[in-house]
């Protein structure tokens, strides 16, 4: 079992050994008597065995104890090969590289010529030198390698969108190489977030996928696992002494303390996908819960629509570069325009304002000659004629403008013109309408309702108008007066009633600006109505908070009452227990002693002689004269008998009356 083992781990290592930067020719190599080859470092050689670092891959490492005696051949590094193999793994420059990445590996591989200058490895040790110092310049300039290309500072502001969604995606890639799960999905989480229309988040999901499957096992038997771990942590403080107790406690309450701070600190910086604690099974459960929600999200979503938005996503972006190209030629109005379709083709709103700020900044009047503006009665076909001129798009752009503020302007006056008719119609209907209605209202003046007297109707006027119906029945109508009367709308409804005091407030047209009798009666009617409202819904409130108030009071009384009641009942059942049981103790004791007052006299059998005597001596303590009869001593002994338990030192009450039985006689 052992032996196939180390044949597995023999065929791993081989299959491994081709993985970019790792030489198997710059290691240790030994082999067994098996036939097992592994490669590595040599660490510690004793008498007995060999302890070796095996290499599983570039990044993975496990050490191992081989006997001497399985051992058939063991090739030892040189220094030189040793020193190379460390700079080899690390060349070429990985992608993402800052000029201090580059600096370090520039000292190291100048350390290794100058111990190792003559050994075999020099020559390549120099050519990684040149392609250190090429990339570093290119850095230095601004330049960045991602995926093996490099992007220059310029490209990485016009495609700032694209190329931080690639960033992202390929650090997601090298996350998922080195089974750093959650932190590839915290990537995929940011691309997801910030980059949802990128063609790179698109491509993201299949390894996202990839990295939820891994996980999942791993949170799932960590939960599994979790109350053994805690059992068994527990189990490990018992029998150890004050002081280690202490400081294992003090131990595992940091530890807890740490992971709580970054959990804080990570929902703080808002994200999503947070850590995990083996000994934490709130944090594991939620990391379930998150592989699972994130799952259903992407089941959910049609891939076909998400490329279909990247692609006018994509065609957002390269208007985006049309507008950068048309500003270099110049043509800044064609410029803002292809901004425009880009952003309605839905491209980010921060490269749309990015790029409308090179256009403005191009456009700055520090950067182009100043241009008179062009004659008001300009036309485009002036414009036409400085073909050639260089000043020929400022120009048109100028006029453009000035059309444009030209067209707001007579837009604005034209809607102004079309209300101020408007309201003018209005105004001449209302008119219209009011001398209608006081056409059609002119008979009342002269024949009165009988039924209603205007001044029972609406008992608040207190001024009647010359011209009502009131004044022409009190004085007679002549010639004069008819002729003279001008049937104002205002008069001959004023006093018509309460029933025509809406309409006449209506039709009555205001008279210099200002608001009619009616109205501000009718005004003040509706302000005092108002707060008379409000008064009473204040009262409505104050009373149902005192009925609330004297309801909780009621409650809490009653409650009160009951809790007294329940008091005194519980009281008055355990004094009538506690007599209860004292009167049962005693009819118990006064039993037991009538009992036993019965056996002594039952069990003290004596003498005819003795009974005489005892009798005769009774006799004489309670008499004078002894009594010669026999049969009296022997009422007198049945009486000594049946008063002897009355002589007790603790008197018990006799419940009831009993009687002794008598003494049987000899």
């Amino acid at each position: 079992m052992i032996r196939n083992r180390l044949l597995s781990i023999a065929l791993a290592c081989a299959a491994l050994s081709l993985t970019p930067g790792w030489d198997a020719a710059m290691a240790d190599e030994i082999r067994l008597h098996s036939g097992d080859t592994f490669q590595g470092r040599l660490l510690e050689e004793t008498a007995e065995h060999y302890r070796f670092e095996v290499h599983v891959s570039q990044a993975i490492r496990e050490t191992r104890v081989f006997p001497r005696a399985d051992v058939a051949e063991l090739h030892r590094q040189t220094p030189a090969e040793r020193a190379f193999g460390t700079l080899q793994e690390r060349m070429p420059p990985g992608d993402r590289l800052t000029l201090e990445d580059y600096d370090e590996l520039l000292a190291m591989a100048n350390a290794f010529l100058e111990e190792h200058g003559g050994s075999p490895q020099a020559q390549q040790a120099r050519q990684f030198v040149a392609t250190l110092n090429e990339e570093r310049e290119q850095v230095a300039e601004g330049s960045i390698k991602v995926a093996g290309e490099w992007h220059s500072a310029e490209d990485q502001q016009r495609h700032r969108y694209d190329f931080n969604a690639m960033v992202l995606a390929e650090e997601l890639r090298e996350q998922l190489e080195q089974e750093n799960y959650l932190e590839a999905l915290r990537t995929f989480d940011t691309l997801l977030t910030d980059y949802p229309r990128s063609t790179h988040m698109i491509d993201s999901i299949p390894a996202a996928r990839q990295a939820m499957e891994q996980l999942k096992p791993i949170i799932d038997r960590l939960i599994l696992d979790n109350p053994v771990r805690v059992e068994r942590r527990e189990q490990s403080k018992l029998g150890l002494p004050a002081d280690q107790l202490a400081r294992l406690e003090r131990g595992i309450a940091a530890e807890e303390a740490s992971f709580a701070a970054r959990l804080e600190a990570e929902q703080a910086a808002g994200i999503r996908w947070k850590s995990y604690s083996a000994m934490n099974l709130d944090s594991l459960e939620a990391t379930r819960d998150r592989i699972q929600e994130t799952a259903e999200l992407l089941d959910n979503k049609d891939v076909a629509e998400l490329r279909q938005s990247a692609e006018r996503f994509a065609e957002g972006m390269a208007l985006l570069q049309r507008a950068r190209d048309l500003m270099d030629e110049k043509r800044f109005t064609e410029a803002l325009d292809r901004v425009q379709e880009a952003q309605d083709m839905g491209a980010p709103q921060e490269n749309v304002t990015a790029v409308r700020e090179e256009i403005a900044a191009a456009r700055a009047p520090a950067e182009m000659p100043v241009i008179p503006p062009p004659p008001a009665d300009s036309t485009l076909d002036d414009l036409d004629q400085l073909a050639g001129n260089p000043l020929r798009d400022a120009m048109r752009d100028q006029h453009a403008e000035a059309e444009a503020e030209r067209q707001r302007q007579q837009a604005i006056a034209a809607d102004q013109a079309e209300a101020d008719e408007a309201a003018r119609a209005e105004q001449e209907r209302q008119r219209q309408q009011a001398m209608a209605e006081a056409a059609q209202g002119e008979p009342a003046e002269t024949e009165p309702t009988p039924d209603v007297d205007p001044v029972e109707a609406d008992p608040e006027v207190t001024e009647i108008a010359p011209d009502s119906p009131a004044d022409d029945a009190a004085t007679p109508a002549t010639p004069e007066t008819e002729t003279a009367t001008d049937p104002e709308p205002a008069a001959t409804v004023a006093t018509t009633g309460a029933d025509d005091s809406d309409s006449t407030a209506a039709t009555t047209p205001p008279t210099d600006g200002q608001p009619t009798a009616a109205e501000a009666e009718a005004e003040e009617d509706s302000g005092f109505a108002s707060m008379l409202n409000m008064i009473i819904l204040g009262l409505a409130g104050i009373m149902v908070v005192l009925i609330v108030v004297m309801k909780v009071t009621d409650l809490g009384a009653a409650r009160r009452e009951n809790a007294r009641r329940e008091k005194e009942l519980a009281e008055r059942e355990a004094a009538a227990k506690a007599e209860e049981e004292q009167r049962a103790r005693e009819e118990a004791e006064a039993e037991a002693a009538e009992q036993a007052a019965v056996a002594a006299g039952t069990h003290g059998k004596l003498s005819l002689e003795e009974l005489e005597a005892q009798a005769a001596a009774d006799s004489g303590a309670t008499s004078d004269e002894p009594s010669a009869d026999p049969e009296a001593g022997d009422a007198n002994e049945d009486e000594k008998l049946q008063q002897q338990p009355e002589t007790h030192t603790a008197p018990v009450p006799q419940p009831t009356a009993r009687v002794s039985p008598p003494v049987p006689r000899s």
